[in-house]
């Protein structure tokens, strides 16, 4: 199963890498216009998690691979 990383806070999650765009332009708006988004995840074990981010709370969120720029370092959204 192709999964990417997503550090939020101290947690990490795995993201279906079919889901990967959805769930960094989730995270991207949500701290942009400081609302909550659902997002789909994987926990360690890669059971599928639901996760509420809160942006108007959220310092820093780390994505592994940001497909988005086509940049294989981690990206940063603050």
């Amino acid at each position: 199963m192709g999964t990417k990383r997503i550090v939020i806070g101290q947690h990490e999650y795995g993201i279906h890498a079919d889901q990967f765009t959805s769930v960094v332009q989730n995270v991207q708006s949500a701290m942009e216009s400081a609302t909550t988004a659902r997002l789909a995840l994987l926990d360690k074990e890669e059971r599928p998690v639901t996760v509420y981010l809160n942006g108007r709370v959220a310092e820093v969120v780390v994505v592994d691979g940001d497909e988005l720029d086509r940049d294989t370092r981690p990206s940063e959204i603050s």
